[in-house]
């Protein structure tokens, strides 16, 4: 009888050893999820460098910093870092996610967007977790998403290249990601986009190169890759054991948008703006009348306003975007039945009402002095013709205009 109660004693404290050791590891386990969620998370794209390095022998400034919605000269190189120093990639260990990019430009006037198409040693290919976990028959590997997810995510599809930044212990060995991390290595460009000589890749076709053009856009999309939070915990244990996860383990749960970054292309220079206007004028002095500014009754001319404009990040130089333009009309002067070409300077009181709106000063015939006003309709002829975009089945058709 003394045994079975000796017995019964010893069931009873390992019961509650076991679990305190289990409440034990579930309260470490809490404990790592909270102060990894309490941090606050910082943007992806702080841990980047993203820089412009001009190709233009004109351009003195070899290399700019951007931040987000700067414009990119359109004869330059856009650059992609990992930052360096602090807690970059032990916080993104931490979390336990990858962080993936992609490049995509959208023409001036269109509204599609086409992924820039980048391989490097840093590309990886996006596959699904159902398929075969063998080697790439190429330098690039693969990234593995579950099926469910990859079949409805409208990011990324099968098949695309990603550039894999920072890696959560997804590949064999790991000298990779801490190569990005080293000081002597921080040469190497997470990705490079040469502005002139790009490769987009539109949906059923064929990378083709392509030179931006000014008013053009780019952007750079961060894609957050996360594992559950089982299959976290147990990569951790396994790589702090000294073990390599096996690939069921690495695959995502879930991929999506964390962060974007856009930038606009500029022809930097001295260009050329003609606006096609009509105008309404009077003779100055005793001779001005009031009535030539009645835009019911009085008959418009029509003209064009020409202006010379700057694009510079330098802003004393685009000081030169108030400076007067020249306008140059048939205008009809104090009712008269004919036209009399017009001569005058225009001014417009910001330069982005320059396409609207301008005062003009100038002489009718070139002998009587005038003020006048001129009024743009700014229409888009270009969005008018430009193709018409249809959808079928999530991909996009582009179809010409009647």
């Amino acid at each position: 009888m003394k045994s079975t109660k000796n017995v019964s004693h010893s069931v009873i404290v390992f019961v509650i050893a076991y679990s305190c050791f289990l409440l034990n590891g579930f309260a470490q386990d809490v404990e790592e999820i909270k102060t990894t969620a309490g941090k606050a998370a910082p943007r992806l794209t702080s841990f980047f460098d993203i820089g412009e390095k001009s190709v233009d022998k004109n351009t003195r400034q070899r290399i700019k910093v951007l931040s987000n919605f700067d414009s990119i000269n359109a004869f330059s190189i856009l650059d992609v870092k990992l930052k360096q120093g602090g807690q970059i990639i032990p916080d993104i260990r931490e979390r336990g996610y990858n962080v993936l990019m992609v490049a995509e430009l959208k023409k001036r006037g269109e509204e599609t967007w086409n992924r820039i198409s980048v391989v490097n040693r840093y590309t990886w290919k996006i596959a699904r977790s159902s398929v075969d976990k063998v080697k790439s028959p190429t330098s690039m590997g693969q990234f593995y998403v579950m099926d469910e997810i990859l079949s409805e995510n409208p990011f990324i599809k099968e098949g695309d290249n990603v550039q894999a930044l920072f890696f959560y212990d997804v590949m064999d060995g790991r000298p990779y990601l801490d190569d990005l991390y080293q000081a002597q290595s921080y040469s190497h460009s997470l990705m490079s986009i040469d502005v002139q000589e790009m490769f987009l890749i539109t949906v059923g076709s064929a990378p083709q190169k392509y030179a931006a053009k000014d008013g053009d856009r780019i952007r750079l999309r961060f894609f957050r890759a996360e594992y559950s939070i089982d299959r976290a915990r147990k990569i951790k244990s396994m790589m702090k054991d000294g073990r390599e996860p096996g690939a069921p383990l690495k695959y995502a749960d879930v991929i999506s948008v964390d962060d974007e970054m856009n930038f606009v292309i500029k022809e930097f220079g001295i260009k050329l703006t003609v606006s096609p206007v009509i105008a309404y004028g009077s003779q100055t002095g005793d001779e001005f009348e009031w009535g030539e500014f009645n835009l019911v009754s009085k008959n418009p001319s029509f003209g064009s306003n020409v202006y010379f404009y700057i694009e510079d990040r330098n802003p004393a130089k685009n000081i030169l975007n108030y400076m007067p333009g020249i306008h140059l009309s048939l205008l009809g002067l104090n009712s008269a039945d004919e036209a009399k070409f017009t001569f005058a300077f225009v001014w417009s009181p910001l330069p982005s009402l320059r396409k609207w709106f301008g005062i003009f000063y100038g002489w009718h015939d070139l002998k009587t002095p005038v003020f006048g006003l001129t009024f743009s309709p700014n229409i888009d002829f270009q969005a008018l013709v430009k193709p018409k975009i249809e959808k079928t089945d999530g991909q996009e058709i582009t179809r010409k205009t009647p």
